[in-house]
């Protein structure tokens, strides 16, 4: 089966419907109270803080765009001050992003070149994706190409090491992230000094933080626990090492 197709098949699966879910930036009260899938919020926070810096409109690039979750969820006033690129596996999923991007290409990560210009790109995303790849590196140098002097990247990516996983194999010796009767779209699991080493020749790295720290449910371990939100606030911020994903943000050289 050709990837593309393979994705075009997972667009159905609820976790690739995410323009769908209610409540995905923050679950209401009393659920607000503990740990949280925080990605979302971390990832629109964190492009909101970049954007409302400049008072110039940004070229924004997001790599396996999905269903355009991220660009729906942004404020109004930072949205409309980008001019929004979308790129991924699925034209299925393509077709639900549209609306939200000014231009969007089907692309193969592990095999195309991007369809941009050199030097052209403020700001990449690329969340959620690297884990899907045999040729990480290849986008890691095409993100280089079509980047500014100077702009930013911003990766997330499942934290191989996180406590959820350690105390999956501790407990079960087998972990829903990471084996393949539970998570077959993953094919590479990474720690920050593997994303540190993908990035080391072309970027400097800037920020990292954890995502999801003491969350504890059936997706991401083999139990499941609710911890208070304050544990997760704490565990994201000192850390990220051991948190369920990571965040990054680097600066080309």
């Amino acid at each position: 089966m050709k990837i593309n197709n393979y994705y075009d098949k997972l667009s159905y699966k609820e976790q690739y419907r995410l323009i769908d879910r209610k409540d995905i930036l923050k679950p209401k009260f009393p659920r607000s109270f503990f740990a949280y899938e925080n990605r979302f919020i971390s990832v629109i926070s964190k492009i909101s803080s970049y954007v409302s810096k400049t008072n110039s409109k940004i070229t924004i690039l997001d790599i396996g765009c999905g269903d355009g979750v991220y660009e729906k969820l942004l404020p109004r006033d930072i949205f409309d001050n980008l001019y929004k690129i979308g790129v991924d596996f699925s034209k299925k999923q393509l077709k639900k992003a549209k609306k939200y991007f000014d231009k969007t290409n089907q692309v193969d990560l592990d095999s195309d070149k991007l369809p941009i210009n050199d030097k052209s790109i403020d700001l990449v995303i690329c969340s959620e994706v690297l884990e899907h790849l045999f040729f990480p590196e290849k986008v890691i140098s095409e993100i280089s190409r079509v980047l500014k002097p100077g702009g930013v990247v911003l990766i997330t990516v499942p934290n191989f090491p996180s406590l959820q996983t350690r105390l999956s194999i501790l407990l079960k010796g087998s972990a829903p992230m990471v084996n393949y009767s539970t998570n077959k779209e993953h094919i590479r699991f990474y720690s920050l000094n593997d994303i540190d080493v993908l990035l080391a020749n072309k970027f400097t790295r800037e920020e990292v933080r954890g995502i999801g720290s003491v969350l504890f449910d059936y997706w991401n371990t083999v139990f499941k626990l609710p911890i208070p939100r304050i544990f997760q606030i704490l565990g994201d911020r000192f850390f990220p090492k051991l948190a369920n994903g990571i965040m990054i943000t680097a600066r080309k050289k």
